[in-house]
């Protein structure tokens, strides 16, 4: 990643459309005057940004990361997102989650590659958990708000995801301390994930905030087709604090194509939670909650 003494080489930044974080917040360094943000429809960025670069006299490069982000980027964004998070995400909600064990996140998914149970799924390895853990906390998350706003089709995801999700809420003993995070920002999703213990996703995009950015150690699943290719580029690059539910476990709805929707058995991921939770617990070692409530009060003493 960028470090300070790379920052101040670049000119310009041009932001596109798909802005999920402002790059200002997690790096205040970057001056607001090197900073072009477009709002052009969907279908004319491409050429608005095109234009830029020429007009500019740019020579313009697309960061791709082949490693995993560092340990100093995730806490650059980590303590970002705390700071410019909305005002309904307070730091005392933040540091109750401490009460709960496990505080597990729950990635919901619609469209394609779907779970084909995961309503009744996560409703009875929640029901199971709470069984073990009275204090089982749970967070249900989806689809991420764009700082520069959704598309219609996004809204309607957003949507769908939120009747699956209140669908699980009406199943699962009410006891069970719930947060809803589908439809937040990045800030929002980040700062929430750092407090977890676990997280239960499928792969793809609904990794990006607990796996690729927090690097919160979690349970993956997915159809036979995607999770095979997934598996053999595991071998030969350790990229993922993760468990994967094996592809024999898995049956596809549809032989052979990377977007069927897929099933499998819940106890599975019960099972696997149970096992990986004691080995988490003797590994955690960062707090930042903690950490910020004690800056939070020594700020606001009277």
């Amino acid at each position: 990643m960028f470090e300070l003494y790379k920052l101040h080489k670049i000119d310009l930044f041009l932001i596109g459309i798909y802005t999920w974080i402002k790059i200002n917040e997690v790096y205040p360094e970057v001056s607001p005057l090197s900073i072009i943000n477009f709002k052009e429809d969907r279908k004319d960025v491409d050429i608005a940004l095109f234009k830029a670069i020429l007009k500019h006299n740019c020579m313009a490069l697309i960061l791709s990361f082949k490693n995993k982000i560092t340990n100093s980027f995730q806490q650059k964004i980590y303590w970002s997102s705390l700071r410019y998070v909305s005002p309904s995400l307070s730091v005392k909600t933040l540091y109750k989650t401490k009460e709960n064990y496990p505080l597990i996140l729950f990635q919901i998914r619609v469209g394609r590659r779907v779970w084909s149970s995961q309503i009744e799924g996560i409703v009875e390895i929640i029901t199971k958990l709470y069984s073990d853990f009275p204090n089982l906390g749970i967070i249900l998350d989806g689809w991420t708000q764009k700082e520069t706003g959704n598309l219609s089709q996004e809204n309607s995801t957003i949507e769908q995801e939120m009747t699956v999700a209140h669908d699980i809420l009406t199943r699962i003993p009410a006891e069970v301390t719930t947060h809803l995070i589908i439809g937040q920002t990045v800030r929002e999703k980040v700062v929430w994930a750092e407090a977890i213990d676990l997280f239960v996703a499928p792969y793809g995009a609904n990794c990006a905030i607990p796996l690729w950015v927090v690097n919160k150690p979690g349970i993956v699943h997915s159809n036979q087709e995607l999770t095979t290719r997934v598996l053999r580029q595991s071998r030969k690059v350790s990229l993922f604090p993760i468990w994967m539910i094996p592809h024999q476990n898995i049956t596809d709805i549809n032989l052979h194509h990377i977007y069927t929707d897929y099933d499998f058995d819940s106890s599975i991921i019960y099972e696997q939670i149970k096992i990986m939770l004691p080995e988490i617990a003797d590994s955690q070692s960062f707090d930042p909650i903690n950490d910020f409530w004690d800056e939070f009060n020594l700020n606001n003493q009277p």
